[in-house]
């Protein structure tokens, strides 16, 4: 019992942290030319401020959309993990549901944003 309470702990803490991550690189990111803080991926991102000011939006709406699917993925497997018994139970399961909850949004968000910079700006930061 209470290795299922530490996994259901788990669980919400990275998907909270996915959304606290989304918050801060949308909302409260460096200001542009100080690029200390944000979106660090790719070449185009840090060229421009409207680039920065895009990229750390983009990155930061799609981690909060990432973590607010993955709440509702918390909560059902939660409760799929206190329906089934013992015995029927994947062991491997909370562990690699928890490297989804990481890598997936992380993937998905810094795609996402590549393609959307790549499609509005040119590789120097200007708009296209």
């Amino acid at each position: 019992m209470e290795g299922e309470i530490l996994t259901d702990v788990l669980m919400f803490v990275f998907t909270l942290f996915l959304i606290l991550v989304g918050w801060l690189a949308r909302d409260h990111h460096s200001e542009y030319p100080d690029t200390f803080c944000g979106y660090h991926v790719g070449k185009i991102a840090a060229k421009s401020r409207e680039a920065w000011e895009d990229a750390n939006r983009w990155c930061g709406g799609a981690f909060l959309k990432c973590g607010s699917a993955f709440l509702f993925l918390d909560a059902a497997a939660a409760l799929m993990f206190r329906v089934t018994r013992a015995e029927e139970r994947l062991p491997a399961l909370p562990v690699s549901y928890l490297m989804a909850v990481i890598l997936v949004p992380t993937a998905l968000s810094i795609v996402w944003t590549e393609r959307r910079l790549k499609q509005k700006y040119n590789p120097d930061g200007t708009l296209k």
